[in-house]
């Protein structure tokens, strides 16, 4: 939603429905309620649009800085604030996690170049309903490591996050084919 005033882009219709039902999807996996509510539950809206806020700006950015420029400021920025809240939480890494940290490190360094990429090729409309994936990969990993077996609603709502997913790439990539073939 905040490519339109920020970037001046169109969503279609069907990149809308698409959102909607993916967002829905996720709903149904996480089953947001208010027994057990706290203030800080709000936190998550914050995350939620600073993250919205950060690929708006890497869409923005792209245009015209290297991908390894924003990789290098967003580190930066990222690193700065983050500073901010150490003195309050700091412990004494034990060697083993130095290691999980450049592993972490590299791991993400990787991916937010990979979303860099993406922002390159395609607007954030055609991109936000694989964010959600992010639902499917924690109920996944859930079931993994602490064995939390996902629910017939959370598996249903993994099967429609998936579904808005593939009937984007199935619509972009149609569009695509329909005006090669429309300009030959």
């Amino acid at each position: 939603a905040f490519s339109i005033p920020m970037l001046g882009e169109r969503v279609e219709p069907y990149r809308w429905a698409a959102l909607a039902v993916g967002f829905a999807a996720v709903l149904l996996v996480i089953r947001p309620g208010f027994e057990g509510f706290h203030p800080a539950s709000l936190l998550v809206c914050v995350s939620a649009a600073c993250y919205a806020i950060y690929q708006i700006i890497t869409r923005k950015l792209a245009a015209y800085d290297h991908p390894y420029t924003t990789l290098l400021w967003t580190g930066a920025f990222g690193t700065v604030v983050a500073a901010f809240g150490l003195p309050f939480v700091w412990t004494d890494p034990v060697p083993w996690h130095w290691a999980l940290m450049v592993g972490m490190g590299l791991m993400g360094g990787f991916s937010h170049y990979c979303l860099i990429q993406a922002y390159v090729r395609a607007p954030p409309a055609v991109l936000a309903p694989f964010s959600y994936t992010q639902i499917v990969v924690g109920s996944i990993v859930g079931y993994l490591w602490f064995g939390d077996f996902p629910d017939e609603m959370t598996i249903l709502g993994t099967a429609i996050i998936v579904a808005c997913g593939l009937y984007l790439i199935w619509r972009e990539a149609g569009g695509r084919h329909d005006r090669g073939h429309a300009s030959g």
